[in-house]
Parts: structure tokens; C-alpha cells; sequence
């Protein structure tokens, strides 16, 4: 006869991952079940050092690896609504600011937000910006490849 199998999941996990199942019957247990779980995204090592060195930002990650990312680089490409603009349910983009180039600006500070991310506060008071690691690493290899 037909059983049935209620399979609870973790509502949280289901969110940032798939649940794939695969049937491993033994002899006590013809209705065995194994559940993983698989990320729907990478997640980015944080930097394990963080440091401004003159108008530079520095970061060493995990792997021994470091990245250089000049001040001007920084803020021409912050990831901010204020910077890029925002782009409505239409795909249109409203906002955002004209200047693309900022020779003289300064890190002032930087600060952690939660495991994932810094915000950059800069010398003409922009600090809006979220800079993930995983954007950090790419505008890294910007600032490595000009």
C-alpha cells in the first residue's frame, strides 16, 4: 500500500537555497528520504584585513589575495540609488547623478555593515553606498586591468 511522506522544510533555508531529495530506502526505513539543500547564490569570503592606505582602499582576503581600489574608482562606480539612480517596476531609471569623475576625493572612513559589505563615507560627504565583497572583487580587477 501507498505511505505518505511529510517533508518539513526549512522556511528560512528555502529562501537562499533549493531543496533536492533523493530517495535512499533501506530495509527498516522503504521510505527514506535525503534532503539537501543547495545555495541559490555564492556567498564571498569577508576581507580578512581592511585597511585605508593613503587614497587607497586595501583588502586582504582569506586566501592570502589582495585587492588595491583607488578613492576615485570607489566613488565613480558607488553602487548607491544617489550615484546610479533607481529603476522603477518598468525598468526605467529615474535619478542618479551626471558626475563621472572625481580626481580629488578622499576615504574619510569605512565601516562594516553586517558580514557582507562596507559603506565608504568620501571627502564631498557621499556615503550611500553599499559595497559588497563580491562588487569590491570586481571593481578590484577594474582598478587591476587599467
Amino acid at each position: 500500500p501507498p505511505r505518505e511522506a511529510k517533508i518539513l522544510a526549512d522556511p528560512i533555508r528555502m529562501k537562499y537555497s533549493t531543496l533536492t531529495t533523493k530517495a535512499v530506502p533501506t530495509p527498516q526505513h522503504p521510505l527514506l528520504l535525503e534532503l539537501a539543500y543547495t545555495p541559490l547564490f555564492k556567498m564571498h569570503s569577508s576581507p580578512s584585513r581592511i585597511d585605508v592606505i593613503g587614497n587607497t582602499l586595501a583588502l586582504q582576503w582569506p586566501n592570502g589575495e589582495e585587492s588595491f581600489i583607488e578613492a576615485p574608482l570607489l566613488r565613480t562606480q558607488s553602487p548607491s540609488a544617489e550615484n546610479k539612480g533607481e529603476t522603477d517596476i518598468f525598468g526605467q531609471v529615474s535619478g542618479g547623478q551626471v558626475k563621472t569623475e572625481y580626481p580629488n576625493i578622499k576615504i574619510i572612513k569605512v565601516s562594516t555593515i553586517g558580514n557582507y559589505a562596507i559603506r565608504i563615507l568620501f571627502s564631498d560627504g557621499h556615503s550611500t553606498g553599499i559595497y559588497s565583497w563580491e562588487y569590491l572583487q570586481k571593481l578590484a580587477s577594474l582598478s587591476h586591468n587599467s
